[in-house]
C-alpha cells in the first residue's frame, strides 16, 4: 500500500473514532462506527521468553493496531504492553528515560557481568527487535563502569542504542534509548 493510501486511511480511521456526532443522526453514526470495526485490525501476541523472566516481571504484550483499506493491511500502531500483578503498563521509547520498562525490571536482578549483560541484550531484542535496516555489524554491548551500551545502530557519525546505568550494587536505576549514546571521538 502506498503512502498517500495509508496516511488517508490513517486520517480516516482518526476521524471516524472521534465520533462525528454532528454530523450523523443515530442511525448513521452506528453504521459508521460499524464501518470503521469491520476495518479495524487489532491484533496481540504474547512474548514469550524465559530470559525476559529473569530479567523483567510481568506479561508481555505486542499490540499492533491497523486498518484494512480493501487493498490489503496497514500498520499504523504497534506497542509493547505489561501485564504486571493486574496492572497494564505500556512501554514507551522515549528517547530521555523508558520509566515503564524500569518499573517491571526484577528487584533480584544484578547486572554486574558479561553474561548479565548477554541476558539484557536478549530481552532487548526480543522485545525491540532490530530494524532490518541496521547492519548487524553496529550491534555490540560494552560496559563503561556503572553504565551499559547496548547498541543497536548509528546515527550520524553516533552509536545510538539502549544506555543502562546500575547503582554500587548492581541494580537497574535507569533505561533510556540515546540517538547519541556513544559519540566519535
Amino acid at each position: 500500500m502506498n503512502m498517500k493510501k495509508l496516511l488517508f486511511y490513517s486520517l480516516v480511521l482518526i476521524l471516524l473514532s472521534a465520533n462525528l456526532s454532528g454530523q450523523a443522526t443515530g442511525n448513521e453514526s452506528a453504521i459508521v462506527d460499524n464501518y470503521v470495526k469491520s476495518r479495524l485490525i487489532v491484533k496481540k501476541d504474547k512474548i514469550v521468553s524465559d530470559t525476559l523472566a529473569k530479567v523483567f516481571s510481568g506479561t508481555f504484550y505486542r499490540i499492533s493496531i491497523g486498518f484494512n483499506g480493501g487493498e490489503g493491511e496497514s500498520t499504523c500502531s504497534q506497542s509493547i504492553i505489561v501485564i504486571k500483578e493486574g496492572k497494564l503498563i505500556e512501554l514507551d521509547n522515549r528517547l530521555d528515560s523508558m520509566k515503564p520498562l524500569l518499573e517491571v525490571v526484577r528487584k533480584d536482578f544484578l547486572l554486574r557481568s558479561d553474561a548479565d549483560g548477554k541476558v539484557v541484550e536478549t530481552c532487548l531484542k526480543k522485545l525491540f527487535p532490530i530494524s532490518e535496516f541496521t547492519e548487524p555489524k553496529d550491534i555490540f554491548r560494552s560496559r563503561n563502569g556503572n553504565t551499559w551500551y547496548f547498541i543497536r545502530g548509528t546515527f550520524m557519525d553516533s552509536k545510538s542504542g539502549y544506555v543502562i546505568k546500575t547503582d554500587k550494587n548492581f541494580r537497574i536505576t535507569n533505561i533510556a534509548y540515546e540517538m547519541e549514546a556513544i559519540k566519535p571521538k
